[in-house]
């Protein structure tokens, strides 16, 4: 069977071998990682919590590929692949998940809550997205100073219904900080779908309201990803920029819940309201037959 070259699309093209594999080694690492994390917390040998990033690896990769030396990353509980690719390694991590006193909370935490400042992560906290306004932050000091770092404020598409978000993303265009909102749109916000979490079509049609440029991609795909986050080619000369990243669903919020009876609830309610629908109309069908029956009746008593 022949081979085909494969072909690359968009910024991809300017990254070479060891690039590629580099980013693919992170987004490897990532699954590894939390595959091994989920195991041994439904094992009991992990106290706190695991919030798995599975099936967005190409999208924290991206990011992280992305992003210069010096540039500061707020993220999530979900992004592990961004503090791989910064440099935190996985000697760190284990530290943390096991609460010991040499992991980067110091013992006062068990799961996926920590950053590593002197690596370019901020500090992830449990309300989202509440590293956005100290993102902006470091991008107004960034800005004041001179110093030519970039900040990248990422969450969910969930979070981007709080206040929080929207007083960062409106200071960040009327100051012209350089700063880059990525939104990672697993398309549920927790069990929420998109189409009760917003009105308008895309996540990214928000960004328009504060005068900052948008940009769909898909985040299963490496390529648009890294397209999205050339930080250092984009964000040295220009505004505020905002990536909407519509990535897949394949685990549940957080490890304790069951993503297969999470799966067939939804099913459920969607054949659910088939069903109801269903025999909505058909008790109508039967109420209106009746209703002609019964007019049909007091017509022929009358005559």
């Amino acid at each position: 069977m022949a081979s085909e070259t494969i072909k690359r699309n968009g910024y991809s093209k300017n990254l070479n071998k060891e690039q590629i594999w580099d980013i693919y080694k992170s987004m490897k690492t990532q699954r590894l990682l939390e595959e091994r994390l989920l195991k041994m917390y439904k094992g009991g040998q992990l106290s706190g919590a695991v919030y798995p990033g599975i099936g967005q690896e190409a999208s924290m990769a991206g990011i992280g590929a992305g992003m210069g030396e010096n540039d500061i990353f707020g993220g999530t509980h979900r992004d592990l692949g961004v503090q791989i690719k910064r440099g935190v390694s996985l000697n760190e991590i284990a530290l943390n998940f096991f609460g010991k006193k040499h992991g980067p909370s110091k013992g006062r935490d068990g799961n996926s809550h920590f950053g590593v400042v002197d690596k370019g992560t901020l500090m992830v906290v449990s309300p989202l997205p509440d590293s956005a306004p100290v993102a902006v932050g470091w991008a107004l000091a960034s800005q004041q100073n001179g110093s030519d770092v970039v900040a990248v404020a990422n969450c969910g598409e969930g979070a981007t219904a709080t206040g929080t978000w929207h007083e960062s993303i409106n200071m960040a265009g009327v100051h012209n900080l350089p700063v880059v909102f990525t939104v990672q749109n697993n398309q549920f916000a927790y069990s929420s779908p998109n189409e009760v979490e917003f009105g308008t079509p895309n996540v990214a049609d928000r960004g328009a309201g504060y005068g900052i440029e948008s940009k769909i991609i898909d985040g299963n795909k490496l390529s648009y990803q890294d397209e999205a986050d050339k930080l250092d080619a984009y964000m040295k000369d220009y505004p505020p920029y905002s990536t909407d990243s519509v990535v897949g669903k394949y685990h549940t919020i957080i490890s304790a819940d069951d993503w297969e009876e999470f799966k067939k609830k939804q099913e459920g309610e969607q054949e659910g309201g088939k069903r109801r629908n269903s025999r909505k109309t058909r008790r109508n069908r039967r109420n209106k037959r009746k209703s002609r029956k019964s007019r049909k009746s007091r017509r022929h008593r009358r005559k």
